[in-house]
């Protein structure tokens, strides 16, 4: 598990953070606990009131504290710069190749248009995963006063 926010304070071992969504959070140092601090190796003392950090460790057993190994102090990764699980980048340039933010960009593993049905056949193109709408398409052209019905079914009404 993984905790992370603003050091709201600090007492002994226990740290109070407020995280991202506002929730209150605690979070116990170990003896043994890894800190760092801008990447560089640090030590408890370095954790102060205002500063971001982020913790990994274990639940424990009152089941709201976390039972920190690492922590790191130091500003949030920014947009686009992934979390600590290595997300895609926002810019869908990211490792996991995502959609562009803007919605207009290609979506990893498409590298052409689909393909639209063949006249007289329903559904539509498969892509990425899931069935494109049929394209719809005008009405047969009837002749004016005619009985007769036309010759192929009508696509999309």
């Amino acid at each position: 598990p993984h905790i992370g926010g603003e050091v709201q304070s600090v007492s002994g071992s226990t740290i109070t953070v407020k995280d991202m969504d506002g929730f209150t959070r605690t979070i116990a140092l170990g003896s043994g606990a890894t800190i760092t601090k801008d990447g560089s190796a640090s030590n408890a003392s370095a954790v102060t009131k205002g500063e971001h950090i982020e913790a990994t460790g274990t639940v424990a057993s009152n089941g709201t504290t976390l039972n920190a190994t690492k922590v790191e102090i130091g500003q949030p990764a920014g947009p686009g710069e992934g979390g600590p699980a290595g997300g895609p980048a926002a810019d869908g340039k990211g490792p996991k190749g995502g959609p562009a933010a803007d919605g207009k960009g290609p979506q990893a593993g498409q590298g052409q248009a689909p393909t639209p049905p063949a006249a007289g056949q329903q559904g539509g193109a498969q892509q990425g995963g899931q069935t494109a709408p049929a394209a719809p398409s005008a009405p047969a052209p009837q002749a004016s006063g005619s009985a007769t019905a036309p010759s192929a079914p009508v696509q999309g009404s």
